[in-house]
């Protein structure tokens, strides 16, 4: 597993064997932060994954739901994650309907193949069983 980022809000990993993205993120996502380089964190993790990869999101530790700005940044990467050839992903979410309902959204709009999961274990089995 190779870290590629790391703040408040998320932390972005490859695993390169299993040609996977790793996302965990976490905190309040209110108001997106010039110091924050969210998208080009994600686009130095998927130069180093090949076509065909999948994505494990991790978003446990999310403290709230995201404001309209955040969810207008996670549309467009979850668009360029798809465009850069994701084979599928899997959600881990906290059992808050809400927080379901806003994910699944972003995805559709995104046109971005997802499962939702209330653990990463089985989210991270699900994935490997696609391999």
């Amino acid at each position: 597993m190779k870290k590629i980022a790391e703040t408040n809000l998320y932390i972005i990993s490859i695993d390169a064997k299993k040609n996977r993205l790793y996302q965990e993120v976490r905190g309040r996502w209110l108001v997106p932060t010039i110091g924050y380089h969210y998208e080009d964190d994600i686009d130095r993790a998927l130069r180093l994954l090949k076509p065909g990869f999948t994505v494990l999101n991790n978003a446990l530790k999310v403290e709230s739901l995201m404001s309209p700005e955040w969810r207008n940044i996670a549309e467009k990467i979850r668009e360029r994650i798809v465009q850069s050839g994701m084979k599928a992903s899997a959600e881990v979410l906290p059992e808050n309907a809400l927080t379901k309902m806003q994910i699944d959204r972003i995805s559709k709009e995104a046109h971005f193949l997802t499962k939702f999961f209330s653990n990463p274990q089985e989210a991270e089995i699900w994935l490997d069983s696609l391999s």
